[in-house]
């Protein structure tokens, strides 16, 4: 292509162009935001050299509808040609434009696209999180862009009209909704109306809100730190003692646990257990050697209170 099309010997350039075969919605508006970039850039002015265009970026499922909605309308013309009805009658350019008309609606899910999309932009769209309000701005005008490339609107009378991109009073009223509610109140204790302001002063001033409430937020951190720090020193419990390697060798061992010969356990102290081996006595002088504590009997692990 040549960077002046009007000037036959202007320096030429190469660009390239996504193919379309099959995708959703937004794939099929980027796609066509490409075709009129190319009919502006070659340029392709007449109807043949742009349905050569279409007939070359389209692959597999998409070529195959677009072939067959354009071989349908163009059946149509000569049945309207014989009734006399030059109202239904199309040129080129129009079946041109209808039959990427049709191709549009198979890759539009639901009925009533514009209707929807245009509800989602104005009630469903919210800045905050990780979106700036400079990245909502640029995404927004991404998505008023693609609206003119939806299906067309029919009417009740028959008519088809094109979907047409927002203006800027419309934009204005879904930044105003999409804005953070702390942001409402800061406006109405500034006594600023967003409808007096047009959509580059509305921006900026949401910017100026935007890097006040980055500041809060900063200042805030570093009081928690600097609050932190200071119970650190006040309270130095926080500051856990971990001793070194010269301090951990000079503590003294342990000293070894002794196992108890008679319930061979580990306790300090006598047990309360007797010896098997002591000698047996009568039941009334010597003591059970179940008896763990004076009085009680040791019953199935629990002691039992004895007469």
């Amino acid at each position: 292509m040549r960077f002046d099309p009007t000037d036959e010997n202007s320096q030429k350039t190469k660009k390239a162009v996504l193919t379309y075969e099959d995708g959703d919605a937004e794939m099929w508006c980027e796609w066509r935001e490409q075709l009129d970039e190319l009919y502006r850039l070659v340029p392709l002015t007449s109807t043949e050299q742009q349905a050569k265009a279409i007939v070359s970026l389209l692959r597999g499922k998409a070529l195959a509808l677009y072939l067959t909605h354009q071989s349908r309308i163009e059946r149509e013309q000569p049945a309207l040609q014989a009734q006399l009805l030059t109202q239904g009658l199309l040129t080129s350019q129009e079946i041109l434009a209808r039959s990427l008309d049709q191709l549009a609606k198979e890759f539009f899910p639901v009925k009533h696209a514009y209707r929807r999309q245009i509800f989602y932009m104005r009630y469903h769209l919210f800045i905050g999180g990780e979106v700036t309000v400079r990245e909502f701005d640029m995404r927004l005008n991404r998505m008023s862009d693609y609206l003119q490339y939806f299906p067309t609107i029919e009417t009740a009378t028959g008519n088809l009209n094109q979907c047409q991109v927002l203006g800027d009073d419309q934009l204005c009223d879904i930044i105003n909704l999409a804005k953070k509610p702390e942001w409402t109140l800061k406006m109405m204790e500034a006594n600023v109306d967003p409808y007096d302001l047009d959509l580059h002063d509305l921006l900026d001033y949401l910017e100026r809100l935007e890097l006040v409430d980055s500041l809060l937020q900063k200042s805030k951190q570093e009081n928690q730190q600097e609050n932190q720090r200071e119970r650190q020193q006040e309270h130095p419990v926080f500051n856990k003692y971990k001793p070194d390697e010269s301090t951990s060798s000079e503590r003294k061992p342990k000293k070894p646990r002794t196992q108890c010969p008679i319930c061979s356990k580990y306790h300090p102290g006598q047990c309360w257990f007797k010896d098997n081996n002591d000698k047996e006595g009568n039941s009334h002088g010597q003591k059970n050697h179940n008896i763990g504590l004076t009085g009680y009997r040791l019953t199935r692990g629990v002691y039992v209170c004895i007469d």
